[in-house]
């Protein structure tokens, strides 16, 4: 009986000691994100960051709401089923929940401009390559909606957490100025994307689409800059 309640408490030391350490870490975190959301600039830099992460939720949010057009012509060449072509779309989109754990340790450890210049990268190389894969619907499913995909849900982490560590009081409008943009993007490009199918077809487009996308969105992400850059030791 005493070896067993000895043993007991030098269990419950240990996992005492094991907990410690994570309690003061998870501490001092709480801490610096507190004293970092009370010394908020309130703008400055901000304020490029905000226009910054506006212009790429305009490419990365545009670019998912107009997969509609794009499904329609692909439907009409005879490629495959709405439905079918229909999970490509909603494959892209369901990469920002499935990899938002992911995303997070990336960002930690690329920063955010590394992270953006990452999922830029990837959100227009999935575009380009689509273009030569209009006729292979198991190709698109590989590059418009996972490696697209994987480049939205890496923009969607950065432009919804890097605006708020410039801002305290005025953060609700600086979210609100980048959700717009994504808002802009959809019914800009939408239109847009169909004009050009009617030019030059689906697989011009998404060239086109995937080229103005990085040319315009790297310089982008080059301008996003964390305020507090987050790392972690694990």
């Amino acid at each position: 009986m005493l070896e067993m309640t000895i043993t007991e408490s030098s269990t419950s030391v240990e996992t005492n000691h094991n907990v410690r350490p994570a309690l003061i870490d998870r501490d001092n975190v709480l801490h610096a994100s507190r004293y970092a959301d009370s010394t908020a600039p309130e703008g400055g830099y901000g304020w490029k960051v905000v226009s910054a992460c506006c212009f790429i939720s305009f490419w990365i949010v545009g670019t998912v709401y107009s997969w509609g057009v794009m499904q329609a012509a692909l439907s009409k060449q005879g490629l495959s089923s709405p439905p079918t072509l229909s999970w490509i779309g909603s494959l892209n989109f369901a990469c920002i929940a499935f990899l938002a754990l992911v995303n997070a340790r990336v960002i930690r450890l690329l920063g955010a401009r590394g992270t953006a210049f990452l999922g830029i990268s990837m959100l227009s190389l999935g575009e380009i390559l689509s273009g030569f894969l209009t006729h292979h619907v198991g190709g698109l499913f590989v590059t418009a909606g996972v490696v697209s995909g994987v480049g939205t849900s890496l923009c969607f982490l950065v432009i919804n957490v890097t605006p708020a560590q410039y801002f305290h009081q005025k953060r609700g409008l600086a979210n609100g100025i980048v959700c717009a943009g994504g808002g802009l993007g959809g019914a800009v490009i939408s239109p847009a994307m169909n004009a050009i199918i009617q030019r030059v077809g689906p697989a011009w487009t998404f060239r086109i689409l995937g080229l103005m996308t990085l040319s315009t969105g790297l310089p982008a992400a080059w301008l996003i800059k964390e305020r507090c850059p987050i790392r972690s030791n694990t």
